[in-house]
């Protein structure tokens, strides 16, 4: 088994060796590469200034015609700034304002409120006053027509009694 962990190292230790020679070998590959690419970059920078250079004249023409463009926009905004500032202190006068008014016709409603309130009450108490009254008059009513009826009765047995006499009286005298 020694015998055998010993060749599995030796295999694993050539490989490893194979592989270190493989990434040098690239690693010269990529050196020699990266410098080729570094010369043809500093051509291409040297071209590309030397058009930038033919263009920068270009470009600050347009450069000042954009300045101007610019300081044109930069009137407008802040024309604009004052505007919409104005407006804002417009609209928190106005919003105070009805904030303001709100609040007294809040004050106003509250009061209101409690004059409904207090108006409730009467009425209920008025309510109250006229069911004690119309209780009140139809017991009086009740004994008033009682005594009517007592009164009705009284008088016709008066009547009557008065009837009798006269009777008795008429036939005396007849």
């Amino acid at each position: 088994m020694q015998d055998g962990l010993q060749e599995i190292k030796e295999l694993i230790t050539r490989e490893v060796g194979s592989l270190r020679e493989e990434i040098e070998a690239v690693k010269t590959d990529l050196k020699a590469e990266i410098s080729s690419v570094k010369s043809e970059l500093k051509a291409d920078i040297g071209a590309v200034k030397l058009e930038l250079r033919e263009e920068s004249g270009k470009t600050h023409e347009r450069l000042d015609k954009m300045d101007e463009r610019f300081e044109d926009v930069d009137e407008q905004l802040e024309t604009l700034t004052t505007s919409v500032n104005a407006t804002q202190e417009t609209v928190l006068r106005t919003r105070d304002h009805m904030d303001n008014r709100f609040e007294r016709v809040e004050a106003r409603m509250d009061h209101a409120i409690a004059d409904l309130k207090v108006a409730r009450s009467d009425i209920s108490a008025l309510r109250h006053d006229l069911q004690m009254e119309e209780e009140s008059r139809g017991l009086s009513d009740a004994t008033l027509f009682v005594s009517q009826r007592e009164t009705n009765q009284n008088l016709e047995k008066r009547v009557a009694a008065l009837e009798a006499q006269f009777s008795a009286l008429r036939e005396r005298a007849a």
